[in-house]
This record gives C-alpha cells, structure tokens and sequence, in this order.
C-alpha cells in the first residue's frame, strides 16, 4: 500500500493530514546535547535521528528544543527550500506513518515557487529514510513528492468559484492569491515578507491588516469575495473585514474513517487543501 500524506512545514507549527486523521506540533528544531535528567517539557518534545541520502541528524524538536537546545528555533524566509523545513516533514511523516512507500506533498510560498526550487525541494525528500523519535524508530521510502502553492492549496480545501481573493497568514509570510473561476491570476498574487511572527514587539493584528491591504491594493478589488486563514486567522478576521468586507474564515474538513468527516481549524487549511490535490493528483499519474 501507499500511504498520502501532506505536510505543511510551516514556522511556527507543523500541520499533517493524511486519510485517517491529523497532526499538529511545534516547528522549533535544535542541535542535540546530553541530558542527565532528561526530563519532559511538554507532549511534543522530540530528541530524533534522521538519515538519508542528505541527513544524518540528531537533534530536538518541539519545545524542547526551544528549551533545551543553545541555538534552537525556527527558520523564517519566503522559501521552504531548506534543511529544517525537510526535518519538519519528515518528522511528522514518522508520527503518523502507516505504510513503508509514502508519496508526499509539500507547500511553497507563492514567490519562491519555481521550477528549480520545486526540483530541488523533490530531490530532497525523494528515497528511502529512517527517523527516531523518542527511541522509536520509522523507516520509510517516499516515492513520489508534489509541491503546491502556499495558500493556493488553502482554496482547495473549500473552493468557491468567481473572482475570490485568499490570504493565508502564517507566521513568517502572508501568501495572498487571486482566483477568477478556481484559476490563479499571477499578476494579482504575492507572497508578503512578514508574519504573525516577524514582529520584534509581538504580533500587530490592526497593522498587519493594514499592509496586507497596502501590499494587495493596486491588484485586488475590495469587494470581491476574500477567504482567510492560517495559524493568526481568527485575530486577523476582524481587522481585515476593515478593507475586505466580504470575508470569512476557511473551515475545513477531513474525512477521518468510513466517510465520517470531521471540522478542523482554519490554520489545516493548506495541509488539508494540499490533501484533496493530492488524492487525485497521485491517481491521475497512477502513484497510488
């Protein structure tokens, strides 16, 4: 069997849907160090070993890494084209693994979706690949890996036709896409170099708000139908509604076992769009 997976590596949160559930856990990565106590800092602490054909990388993940970790943290940037980025989607491969051959998909903000980054970004992960999280070790071969638009993928998580602006706030990057009859119109959509994170002096949701729309103004109508989301979605409704009376949040949901469907949040959305692209993608070409 092949198991689909999508995996949104995002800055702050990693976001995983695959056809029997979901996942969610902190991005922070670290080095790894000795520790004598050991002890547990939260639910998602993970003290992991990578190797592949790229990898062979012990590390933390989650909080602890944040706490445990000299130089842990986040990555921030308009590109996923990078080593924590993998190190995220692998891991969450490894938590919900179910079948050794995985065919993957991945996002990219919309910026930095070129074909040399795609092509680079496939290489990477393509192969064979064994993770340990926690002592527990996955082994896996990801045969076929697809990478879709950032924020584009959202919209197929709840499609709506006509001319529809999305914004997909995330922490690192705001991917702002325009859609005329479920197709992107490039030269209205753009990734914004700022997030709900990128604040020295914590997120501004009113003047976050106002950027989008200063960013945005020479290419989208105001009126036109808006779709939102992301991890910062829910603080960033009203403030938007300001600029962009006719939006509403993107409430997606997964089929979770015999065609029983469930509602999850809003910052699901590009992993769970990213899924539904997946599924007939992969059995278009005939990788299922």
């Amino acid at each position: 069997m092949v198991q689909i997976i999508a995996g949104d590596g995002g800055n702050h949160r990693v976001k995983i849907v695959h056809a029997r559930g979901y996942d969610s856990f902190s991005s922070a990565i670290g080095e790894w160090n000795e520790r004598k106590a050991g002890d547990n800092h939260s639910s998602e602490d993970m003290e992991f070993h990578i190797v592949n054909k790229y990898d062979n990388f012990k590390g933390f993940a989650g909080p602890l890494a944040t706490v445990e970790s000299e130089y842990g943290g986040t990555v921030y940037g308009t590109s996923k084209n990078h080593e924590d980025a993998r190190i995220r989607v692998l891991l969450g491969i490894a938590r919900n693994l179910r079948d050794y051959t995985v065919n993957l998909i991945v996002g990219q903000p919309y910026t930095s979706h070129t074909e040399q980054e795609k092509k680079e970004i496939i290489e990477s992960f393509k192969g064979d690949h064994q993770v340990t999280i926690n002592g527990k070790l996955r082994e896996f071969h990801i045969a076929n890996v697809l990478v879709g638009i950032e924020g584009a993928m959202a919209f197929w998580s709840q499609p709506e036709s006509g001319a529809v602006n999305l914004i997909d706030v995330g922490s690192g990057t705001v991917n702002c896409i325009h859609f005329l009859n479920k197709r992107i119109v490039d030269r209205k959509s753009n990734t914004l170099p700022f997030g709900s994170e990128t604040n020295k002096q914590g997120a501004n949701y009113e003047g976050m708000a106002k950027a989008i729309f200063r960013g945005m103004s020479q290419s989208w109508d105001k009126n036109d139908k808006t779709l939102l989301c992301g991890g910062s979605a829910k603080m960033m409704l009203d403030p938007l509604r300001r600029y962009y009376p006719n939006i509403k949040l993107i409430e997606p949901k997964i089929i979770v076992s015999d065609a029983i469907s469930t509602s999850i949040g809003t910052e699901f959305a590009n992993a769970a769009g990213m899924f539904a692209v997946a599924e007939k993608a992969f059995a278009k070409i005939g990788a299922l």
